[in-house]
């Protein structure tokens, strides 16, 4: 059962397979975390039944709050921004990237998810770990 890290606002539990049909990508020109697939999430929140709203992503290998439900979306996205305005620092490698939360006075980071490189500037995530703030 993952364990919620207050300082650093992320949930506690190894990486495990990655989750959903369709693969996550970390975009840099989305304003918010999205997905067409409701069934994703929980604590689904919308104004009128079966319309855009949010909820919270929960599965082995991806913890993400406020995700954005979008009727006919074909990919799911972690917008980079938002990643940034909640804290976290995104690193970029050759190979891929590391999602990382500082947490202390002495900028202690600590890795919360990672993504490989795919194709073009596509960047597939392999697990992400973050919780509302």
């Amino acid at each position: 059962m993952p364990v919620y890290d207050r300082w650093v606002r992320t949930l506690d539990s190894p990486p495990l397979q990655v989750f959903a049909r369709v693969p996550w990508y970390i975009v840099s020109n989305a304003t918010e975390h999205m997905t067409g697939d409701m069934f994703l999430l929980t604590d689904f929140t919308s104004p009128w039944p079966g319309r855009p709203g949010k909820g919270f992503l929960w599965s082995a290998s991806l913890t993400v709050p406020d995700v954005s439900y979008v009727p006919g979306l074909t990919e799911n996205i972690i917008s980079l921004n938002q990643l940034i305005d909640s804290g976290f620092n995104v690193i970029f490698e050759p190979n891929g990237c590391s999602v990382v939360r500082s947490y202390d006075a002495q900028h202690q980071q600590r890795v919360v998810g990672r993504a490989s490189h795919s194709s073009s500037q596509l960047y597939r995530i392999n697990y992400l770990k973050i919780a509302s703030s």
